[in-house]
């Protein structure tokens, strides 16, 4: 008899044999004798038992439902959120909208992973059911099952060498990637917007303000005062604050152009304040509305000088030769009417002859200064300014030379005296403000030539007779007079930081002999500068300067660039179209998982313990668990404790290894041990 009608008697039983309490296997399970390739095939014309079917619980369907939901609509919100992250490019990130969108990515990069892995192992499981259904090879199977991590892939991969695994592989690459991608598709920048702004400045080649007062006015105590008190207060200033680039009053103070590079190019002023000298102690006055971070083009202009060695002249007779003899009758001791001639304001009107020197020279100053050469009367009128000759180029001129001299201590015949030519620099700066609260600080960054017409550049301030005349006076009565007739001044040009005082008790020649002939011009070019700035005093020392506004000559309006700084966002456009790429791959997941489930009509048995019990000879299980999911039988035999190992002997000799009742079933380890004993 062949084995299949053996296999069939054994199933229909044996009489006489009687039925032990023991849970057997339902008839349909393989038996003992039932080997591979030796089957029992339904016939077609069977019918199922009607209470065969795939009832499934409440909760497994709830759970599909929910399952399919969120496989959906998760990667759907993903993709929403990534649009919403598109259109934040070039946004403004205020605090509130900073902390909750970045807030926003970490979570999204922390679960896509998450939720990638989940729905990815869905898909698989789902798929490996469906082909099980439909028939598939065990490799199949077990790659899909068995690559649910990018570690497992990564190892099936090894193991299996197959397109398949290789295809998985690149599918859980997704996973990794794209939390990196999420990270990265937004970032804050700092960025500035940049608005026109009116920024309204002195203007130093204005009408000059002692053009238009006589010299009886302007000699008066008020103005006299106001200027020696301004200048004084500068020239004692701590070394902190005169390197400053700006003054007490908050004016931007304009550095010296280095002309010896020779190029009309923008030369960067250094960061150190060592590095560069300013042309004047003070600043030009500028304001401009609101405080924001404002950058300028300022055109300026200082009066440059060119001296040459200094000179002792004793008893008016130079000392040493190879210069003009300069003696005392050549320095008128004040202009008076048989010199110029003046109209009923105290202006002058007529110009003292060239090559020679006019200046106010009363007896006892500390220094005067003088100059020789002035403009032609056909220039005069009431604003004295440089500005008036502004594009004059067939003029045959030479620069006015300026004469400055100090006598020796205690000796007023004996002197020091320096010859100094005198021109107007023209310069453009470019000014950084930036705003801290309310506080404003300027600074000039950089400054090349003025590239504007002017007027030739041997025309300076001090070119106009009646200008000249006042600041002569002026400037060296404006600081105290020490005992022994030396000012605050004099120690300015030799200390100009005033760190060390010289002691002129018992010094007899002007301690400014040792001085450099370029250290000395600069600095008496400052205090000049200074008088023709602070020409308004209550001008550049006021706060709100529109007060230059009357005259409104006085001031001019340019246009800067205001920034006002903040943060925006910036989205990286390679990364998004990364995160969006993978968000559709995950939907696209989503979705095939869901028609897999639902195209799969078994329970599911893949993946679970429970799964190994099935069809058992060795365990009963109970009755209707035969169409339960592989979680919902587990549930119904959660307390059944089962143990692999040895069972029983089958008939022939052979040795049946599985999974049964723990009671029932004998240690393989213990079984080793008697085999090895016997």
């Amino acid at each position: 008899m062949s084995r299949p009608t053996q296999v069939q008697e054994e199933a229909s039983g044996q009489p006489g044999e009687s039925e032990d309490d023991t849970v057997r296997p339902p008839r349909s399970s393989v038996s003992e004798e039932h080997y591979p390739g030796n089957y029992i095939r339904v016939s077609s014309n069977s019918k199922a038992n009607e209470d065969v079917g795939y009832h499934r619980s409440r909760i497994s369907i709830a759970s599909t439902i929910l399952k399919d939901c969120a496989v959906v609509l998760l990667p759907l919100g993903i993709l929403g959120v990534f649009i919403a992250v598109c259109f934040l490019d070039g946004d403004e990130a205020t605090s509130e909208s900073r902390h909750r969108w970045l807030n926003a990515i970490t979570v999204l990069a922390t679960l896509f992973p998450i939720l990638f892995a989940s729905i990815a192992s869905r898909l698989l499981s789902e798929t490996a059911r469906w082909k099980l259904e439909k028939g598939s090879r065990i490799g199949t199977l077990e790659q899909l099952m068995g690559s649910r991590t990018f570690g497992s892939a990564a190892q099936n991969l090894v193991q299996f060498r197959t397109f398949l695994g290789l295809g998985l592989l690149v599918l859980w690459v997704f996973s990794l990637l794209g939390a990196q991608a999420i990270l990265r598709v937004l970032t804050i920048r700092d960025h500035a917007y940049i608005t026109h702004t009116n920024v309204l400045h002195f203007d130093k080649l204005s009408p000059s303000e002692f053009a238009s007062v006589g010299t009886n006015v302007i000699g008066g105590p008020p103005m006299m005062d106001t200027i020696g008190s301004i200048y004084t207060s500068f020239i004692a200033l701590p070394k902190a604050v005169k390197l400053q680039p700006m003054d007490i009053w908050s004016n931007v103070k304009i550095p010296v152009l280095d002309l010896q590079s020779q190029t009309s190019d923008w030369k960067v002023i250094p960061n150190k304040a060592e590095d560069f000298q300013y042309s004047s102690l003070v600043g030009i006055p500028v304001t401009y509305e609101g405080p924001r971070n404002t950058t300028f083009f300022l055109e300026s202009s200082y009066i440059r000088l060119g001296c040459s060695t200094p000179l002792e002249v004793w008893g008016g007779k130079v000392k040493s030769s190879g210069t003009a003899n300069i003696t005392s009758e050549y320095l008128e001791t004040h202009w008076d009417k048989e010199d110029l001639a003046f109209d009923r304001g105290g202006r002058v009107v007529k110009p003292p002859p060239n090559n020679t020197w006019h200046g106010w020279t009363p007896p006892y100053w500390p220094f005067e200064i003088a100059l020789d050469r002035f403009v032609d009367p056909y220039w005069y009128n009431k604003s004295e300014t440089p500005a008036l000759l502004a594009g004059e180029v067939a003029m045959a001129l030479k620069p006015a030379r300026l004469l400055f001299r100090t006598p020796f201590l205690y000796d007023s015949s004996d002197s020091m005296q320096v010859i100094c030519n005198v021109t107007q620099q023209y310069v453009e700066s470019w000014i950084n403000c930036t705003c801290s609260g309310t506080r404003q600080s300027c600074n000039v960054i950089a400054q090349r030539p003025s590239r504007e017409k002017h007027a030739p550049e041997e025309i300076s301030q001090l070119s106009f007779p009646h200008t000249f005349s006042l600041m002569s006076k002026i400037l060296p009565t404006a600081a105290p007079i020490t005992f022994n007739n030396y000012s605050f001044s004099v120690y300015y040009l030799k200390h100009p930081l005033l760190e060390i005082i010289p002691s002129t008790g018992s010094q007899r020649k002007p301690a400014l002999l040792d001085l450099e002939t370029d250290v000395f011009e600069l600095r008496l070019s400052q205090l000049l500068n200074f008088l023709s700035i602070s020409q308004d005093p209550l001008g550049f020392i006021s706060q709100d300067h529109r007060i230059f506004s009357d005259p409104p000559q006085r001031n001019r309006t340019i246009v800067g660039n205001s920034t006002n700084p903040t943060e925006i966002y910036v989205v990286s456009s390679p990364w998004m179209v990364v995160c969006i790429s993978f968000t559709v791959v995950l939907l696209a997941v989503g979705v095939l998982s869901v028609v897999a489930t639902h195209y799969t009509y078994g329970p599911e048995i893949l993946g679970y313990v429970s799964t190994t019990l099935r069809n058992s000879e060795l365990i009963g299980l109970p009755p209707g668990t035969t169409w339960l999911d592989g979680l919902d039988l587990t549930r119904k035999i959660a307390q059944l404790r089962v143990k692999y190992g040895l069972a029983h002997e089958r008939k022939d000799g052979e040795l049946v290894v599985g999974i049964g009742p723990e009671d029932d079933v004998e240690e393989i380890r213990s079984f080793l041990a008697c085999q090895k004993d016997e």
